[in-house]
């Protein structure tokens, strides 16, 4: 795998957030961040022109971060900056993701196992309850007759989430 040779970068976000970016500006040293992010998102987004305004960030890469299933594509597209220490995600959509590249760069991370967990909301609420830790009812369904069953469990009402969107997005 190539190295990035931008030797002051230690840090790498996957997935730009303005206001992360923002506070990254704050507390970060100029020209410390390495920004990775999907192309498509770079273009509707037009992250292209902002990445320059912020000091805090010392290039773009544009790479698939959001190909959850097979995390390798984004690996094998970033080269690992010398100095980098630490990466991590900006956005919920860059948590696997960055969790992939500490991983492959050997650096400290939640995992690709517990990224991918904390990215289906089915599996994570699994994970919960084999730990017996106390969360409202839920069900992973398929159908709109399972989601009506269950609906009908509960006086007519739940709440309807997708698995693998982030935060309120797609919430019924």
């Amino acid at each position: 795998m190539p190295k990035n040779d931008l030797p002051a970068v230690r840090y790498v976000l996957v997935g730009y957030s303005v206001s992360m970016v923002e506070e990254l500006d704050r507390t970060l040293p100029p020209q410390s961040v390495l920004l990775v992010e999907e192309p498509d998102v770079i273009d509707a987004r037009d992250i292209e022109s902002r990445v320059g305004k912020h000091p805090c960030c010392a290039g773009l890469v544009p790479a698939p971060t959001q190909r959850e299933r097979d995390p390798s594509s984004l690996v094998a597209a970033v080269g690992r900056p010398v100095g980098v220490r630490v990466v991590f995600p900006g956005v919920e959509y860059g948590v696997v993701g960055a969790a992939a590249l500490a991983e492959a760069w050997g650096l400290p991370g939640a995992g690709l196992a517990a990224a991918c967990a904390f990215r289906d909301k089915s599996v994570l609420r699994a994970a919960a309850d084999r730990a017996w830790i106390n969360q409202p009812a839920w069900q992973s369904v398929s159908t709109h007759w399972e989601v009506a069953a269950f609906r009908d469990r509960f006086g007519g009402r739940c709440v309807l989430k997708p698995t693998n969107r982030q935060a309120s997005l797609g919430v019924q």
